[in-house]
């Protein structure tokens, strides 16, 4: 008898059943012999949005089938994972009985998404019951990979501070000012004094200080998406202010503080970023130095640091940084800042911040 050609686009898996001994097509059952005169055909719809880490996705798809010589229904499920040799389990929200020829079916599964990947891989397979395999539940004789880009949210804190020398005689009154933003967002940063907000926190009062270590109080932003390959970094800046005089006029405390964070963003969009964390240029801080301080007042420690990731496995990305542990903590250097006439000496103050990927377990 001469054997019927079958059509390029029958998948592998049924392929492959054609050259199966007849002993083992015989331990075969019935639906598993039946799916090589029947394709099937899976179509992802592509994602609207660039899906987080570890989130549950789901993905809309459309299934189709094609007979060949009028076989036997088959029954089967549609499920989602994330690698080949990943097992797939029966989704009763997608279970098909009794699939025939020449039929259009349409669901959404859920898809567990796997950590932070510039070339993340969602594979909808259609898994025929029985299975083949006892030691698998799935035998896939269809699978279609959509690819997309796997993102990662992190926040940014300062932690603490330690006081060598302060900018006043005695004591500084402190304030800070931490702002940051993701440089292909476009949204741009909101910062008004003493309204946190997710990407500014202005003029946050750190208490009267002098020498040693010192907790900061409130200094929290994000959460930011970083998408692997496609964003221009996460860049955030910070500044120490002692701001104790006294003399100021009404409204002045606001406007001094409104022009260090326009400054310090000044900073972040302005310098470029040789690698990662270090700025080429400081002239911001020297503007922040020179603003019209009454008194001992002025800044204690002003930095802007720039984190990326680029979509590869370089050891400065943010996602590899943040891969072991979930947290990216660094000192900074010290910082000193010329003091006005009959103040302290210049003062000497380091911080230490971290970066948490808030992504990274759920």
């Amino acid at each position: 008898m001469k054997l019927q050609r079958i059509p390029a686009i029958v998948v592998l898996s049924a392929l492959a059943l054609l050259a199966v001994p007849s002993s083992a097509a015989a331990r075969c059952p019935p639906a598993c012999q039946l799916v090589r005169s029947l394709s099937i055909t899976i179509a992802p719809q592509a994602l609207t949005d660039v899906p987080v880490e570890h989130d549950v996705e789901k993905v809309h798809y459309t299934l189709t089938t094609k007979a060949y010589n009028n076989p036997d229904p088959v029954t089967g499920y549609v499920c989602a994972v994330s690698r080949e040799d990943e097992d797939c389990k029966p989704d009763n929200s997608n279970y098909f009985p009794n699939v025939t020829g020449d039929a259009t079916l349409s669901g959404a599964v859920f898809w567990h998404v796997p950590a932070s990947d510039p070339h993340a891989t969602a594979i909808i397979r259609f898994c025929q019951l029985p299975p083949v395999d006892p030691g698998r539940t799935c035998h896939g004789t269809s699978e279609t990979p959509l690819v997309t880009p796997v993102a990662a949210t992190y926040t940014v804190t300062l932690n603490t501070f330690t006081i060598d020398h302060t900018r006043a005689v005695h004591n500084d009154s402190l304030t800070a000012t931490l702002l940051g933003e993701t440089f292909d967002a476009g949204a741009g940063v909101h910062c008004r004094v003493g309204i946190p907000g997710p990407d500014c926190v202005q003029a946050a009062l750190q208490g009267d200080q002098s020498g040693g270590f010192h907790p900061f109080k409130g200094m929290t932003i994000g959460p930011f998406t970083l998408v692997p390959g496609r964003t221009d970094g996460l860049r955030f800046g910070y500044a120490m202010l002692n701001f104790g005089d006294g003399s100021y006029g009404h409204g002045d405390f606001n406007a001094l503080e409104s022009q260090v964070s326009a400054l310090l963003l000044g900073g972040l969009r302005n310098n470029v970023f040789t690698g990662d964390l270090h700025p080429v240029g400081s002239d911001f801080t020297d503007q922040i130095n020179g603003l019209p301080w009454h008194g001992c007042d002025g800044p204690v420690a002003v930095q802007v640091v720039g984190l990326f990731d680029k979509g590869g496995v370089f050891s400065q990305d943010l996602r590899a940084q943040t891969d072991a542990t979930g947290t990216l903590e660094r000192d900074s250097p010290i910082f000193e800042f010329k003091s006005q006439t009959g103040c302290g000496f210049s003062p000497k103050y380091s911080t230490i911040w971290t970066v948490r990927r808030t992504s990274w377990s759920k």
